[in-house]
């Protein structure tokens, strides 16, 4: 919350003051002010209306903001865009549903063959660790495509004619460097285990199969709850401000 009010003054900063600074702003109470920006001060700022009229806002009240500063060529979108759709996926509960309901819906599916086939149960876990190892690599692939999701946990992003920068606060920029090696590390050992649990299931109903292989689809569940915490970790927390401007002159 500090960060985020902390990176909310900044950019009412760089937007400026005076009558031509014209904002809208909707609180977390779903208040509206709307008015031109007058005075940005250390925890608030304030809104004048047309009639004179001055509103004072903590920075820490504030959901989203939008504005347009012709004398300064300067454009305010706080809590907006993006930022706006990264912010909805904040709650815990929504971001462990997104990611369990297909691992889930493929591992019932695999129960209901294994019945209708009187399938022996030791094969059942074999295929649900073999799934779950899948579905844990699959989700750390799009960090390794792209590190946009990594930018929008660590980084603000603000837009200069169109060129994008990102902004980092603090110790972010190494926290994000070391995440990045993580993920990669993370990656290597989701292939291991998930080439082991394929391995595991072509030779589990062989009679010379080690007992210490047949409990080898533990791992694919450990692997994939691993996943999910990595996944609702990047997830959550994210800087919620895109700023876009154009270059002074």
């Amino acid at each position: 919350m500090e960060k985020t009010a902390s990176n909310t003054r900044t950019q009412l900063e760089k937007f400026g003051t005076g009558k031509n600074a014209r904002v809208k702003v909707m609180l977390r109470d779903k208040t509206e002010v709307e008015g031109y920006l007058t005075e940005v001060g250390e925890e608030h700022f304030v809104v004048s209306d047309k009639a004179g009229r001055a509103t004072e806002v903590a920075y820490s009240k504030v959901e989203k903001a939008r504005g347009n500063n012709p004398s300064t060529g300067e454009k305010l979108a706080i809590g907006t865009g993006l930022a706006a759709a990264v912010k909805r996926n904040k709650i815990p509960i929504t971001l462990c549903a997104r990611f369990l309901w297909l691992p889930i819906g493929t591992i019932s599916l695999l129960w209901l063959i294994g019945l209708l086939l009187a399938s022996p149960a030791g094969t059942f876990w074999v295929k649900v660790g073999l799934t779950l190892a899948g579905a844990g690599l699959g989700s750390v692939v799009p960090y390794l495509s792209s590190e946009e999701a990594l930018y929008f946990k660590f980084a603000s992003v603000e837009v200069v004619d169109g060129k994008y920068h990102l902004i980092f606060d603090g110790e972010d920029k190494e926290t994000f460097d070391l995440v990045k090696v993580v993920v990669g590390a993370f990656f290597f050992c989701g292939v291991v285990i998930w080439l082991g649990n394929i391995f595991s299931a072509e030779r589990f109903s062989q009679p010379e199969y080690p007992e210490i292989f047949r409990w080898f689809w533990v791992t694919g569940i450990l692997y994939f709850g691993a996943a999910l915490a990595l996944f609702v970790y990047l997830s959550l927390g994210r800087k919620t401000t895109f700023v876009y401007r154009k270059e002074a002159g």
